[in-house]
């Protein structure tokens, strides 16, 4: 009787060590996890046909809980053509190889700037294109970064 009852106690244990939760899910990084962090590079603005010296700038990228990215654009220039900071929310990143990443198309839209953004970062290296146009100016100011994380 003791063997029986000891070897039904190892058939139990076995089924609990064998039925234990060990499927764990891999957390999936979603491609706005993979492009966040700070770029560091070179920014050139330019007015119609006249572009300026490029200037160092640093680009932040935040990823965001529902997998879109905060992205702020440095302050740029001086005197009439200063820029402030600007932050944009909800900008979208995709990826269709893991390698190339692809910011849409975003408006900027913040109290007396509006414009449009797009870029690409690939192998840790973004390239951000955008134009704002300040208040009443009757053209846009274009930007160009080209920078590394």
């Amino acid at each position: 009787m003791k063997l029986k009852n000891f070897l039904a106690m190892m058939a139990i244990a076995l089924c609990v060590v064998a039925c234990s939760d060990d499927d764990k899910e891999e957390e999936v990084i979603t491609p706005a996890q993979q492009v966040a962090g700070s770029y560091e590079g070179s920014l050139v603005m330019s007015v119609g046909s006249t572009a300026y010296d490029p200037s160092d700038a640093t680009f932040k990228f935040s990823a965001e809980s529902n997998g879109t990215l905060t992205l702020v654009l440095p302050g740029s220039g001086s005197g009439a053509m200063a820029m402030p900071e600007i932050t944009l929310k909800g900008v979208k990143v995709a990826t269709t190889d893991n390698i190339t990443y692809t910011i849409g198309e975003t408006e900027i839209n913040e109290d007396k700037y509006v414009g449009k953004l797009s870029g690409t970062i690939k192998d840790n290296k973004a390239t951000i294109t955008y134009s704002i146009t300040p208040g009443a100016m009757p053209f846009p100011i274009n930007f160009e970064f080209i920078g590394s994380k």
